[in-house]
């Protein structure tokens, strides 16, 4: 694989395992709102169209699919356990 290969490859890791952690910390009360993805994309050192466009390249779907997919699987394990955090709880 040639270097541009590898960065773009290294940024959809490093996204997925973002996703991850940052969902996790949300849940648990850590992080008070879930980040945008122009947020996360500065947080992994690349523009937002760049991230965008290499998140579709590499993994075959925008970066929202991903982080919505997590979340909503994330969610239904926490509700099934009934641990969510007053966070994701809707505020009257």
């Amino acid at each position: 694989m040639n270097k541009p290969t590898l960065r773009k490859n290294e940024i959809a890791e490093k996204y997925l395992t973002f996703l991850d952690r940052h969902i996790d910390d949300v849940i648990k009360g850590k992080e008070q709102e879930f980040f945008r993805i122009k947020h996360i994309a500065s947080t992994l050192a690349a523009s937002h169209t760049h991230f965008t466009d290499t998140i579709k390249k590499v993994l075959g779907k925008y970066p929202c699919f991903f982080y919505d997919e997590k979340i909503i699987k994330k969610l239904k394990i926490c509700l099934g356990k009934k641990i969510c955090n007053q966070v994701l709880l809707p505020k009257n």
